[in-house]
């Protein structure tokens, strides 16, 4: 399936095996990967602090490095599946409004995608990327409503609805109503 925002055309594919956590996997190549890491200080915090830890530790923390360690790599496929490393590609590729981008992404579904690209175009600045409370529960709430209205067949199951509210309330102490998405599964 093929998603487009702005200037960045995602092709989507479904990951067969379930997660509560919204688990994505990004494929960019290593010469992509050497440009983030050399131009976004987002997505080098991220990605080599959180999912490329080791490898930065053997490359003595070095960012210059890093970058070339992944320019060695020009075609071969690097994964990205650190939630705030992929919404720095996302907001690198929004910030080079004249040039297009391609992405390949793995999610248990698509809500989870169109969720990190409002994230990436809402929610950031330089390095930081700002989520709180009512931030998330839009962006929650924003993302689900899209894939309702343009891929109702990738609409989350009630159970992972529910799981959802949930591990919000766990992680911000407030509840997340999907109720209205919930009684899609009661219309059909």
């Amino acid at each position: 399936m093929l998603h487009q925002h702005k200037n960045i055309k995602i092709d989507f594919s479904e990951k067969t095996y379930i997660s509560l956590t919204g688990d994505t996997e990004l494929t960019i190549d290593g010469k992509m990967a050497a440009r983030l890491i050399g131009d976004c200080c987002a997505f080098g915090e991220f990605f080599l602090e959180y999912q490329m830890e080791e490898l930065y530790d053997e490359l003595d923390r070095d960012i210059d490095k890093a970058e070339q360690h992944y320019e060695g790599l020009k075609d071969e496929e690097v994964i990205v599946s650190h939630a705030d490393a992929i919404i720095a590609v996302y907001n690198y590729a929004l910030e080079k409004e004249n040039e297009e981008f391609r992405f390949k992404v793995e999610s248990e579904n698509i809500s989870w995608v169109l969720h990190d690209i409002l994230h990436a175009t809402h929610d950031t600045a330089g390095c930081s990327i700002y989520v709180e409370s009512e931030i998330e529960r839009d962006r929650i709430l924003t993302s689900l409503r899209q894939t309702k209205e343009q891929y109702p067949e990738q609409m989350p199951e009630y159970n992972f609805l529910e799981n959802l509210e949930s591990e919000f309330f766990d992680r911000f102490k407030k509840h997340l109503d999907l109720e209205e998405f919930k009684y899609y599964y009661e219309e059909e």
